[in-house]
């Protein structure tokens, strides 16, 4: 079993949000805010690569081909998509609208970690390696509507795993998702 360091996310700071920016746009504190969260993950995230030297980096978000620094290929290690591809959920039923107040879909994630699960535990298998970072949205680590939280179900699985929420971060500021209207 692997030794993983599961990293909860802010997806908006995985790539830069085009819908963010246009969002923002008439708040430009807000937006410069923004900006400089991703940034500032940007370099947080390769710090964490850095210090736990992971042989593999699975991640929830589906990032562009052409997205060379935010799949962190300047870090040297291999990149792996880890979600039922997209086009795949839809045709299931997999892919729903989501809220603030409504994160996590049970009937969804539920199906969407187990794959994940095996993923995760399948590669990490045949390909030997022990220490693997795993990034997914920082709701899958919240009990929420769930059994349990996803790295619970890693644990479950026999894999030592170290957790980190990088809203509880202190360089964290969610200041630009709230109150969206003009002032």
């Amino acid at each position: 079993m692997a030794r993983i360091l599961l990293i909860g996310a802010i997806h908006e700071y995985q790539r830069e949000s085009a819908h963010c920016s246009m969002v923002l746009r008439p708040w430009p504190e807000k937006l410069k805010l923004y900006l400089d969260q991703r940034a500032e993950y940007q370099k947080w995230i390769r710090e964490r690569v850095k210090e736990f030297g992971p042989s593999l980096i699975f991640d929830e978000m589906n990032l562009a081909e052409e997205d060379h620094s935010d799949r962190l290929e300047d870090t040297g290690i291999p990149w792996v998509y880890m979600d039922i591809p997209e086009h795949v959920r839809r045709r299931f039923g997999l892919s729903v609208p989501r809220s603030p107040e409504n994160p996590i879909i049970k009937e969804v994630d539920e199906r969407r970690e187990s794959h994940w699960r095996v993923v995760v535990g399948t590669l990490s298998q045949i390909l030997e390696v022990d220490r693997v970072m795993v990034i997914c949205g920082a709701a899958h680590l919240e009990l929420l509507n769930q059994k349990e939280p996803f790295g619970e179900k890693l644990r479950d699985d026999g894999h030592d795993v170290d957790t980190i929420d990088i809203r509880n971060e202190p360089w964290c500021n969610l200041g630009w998702k709230t109150d969206l209207r003009p002032e």
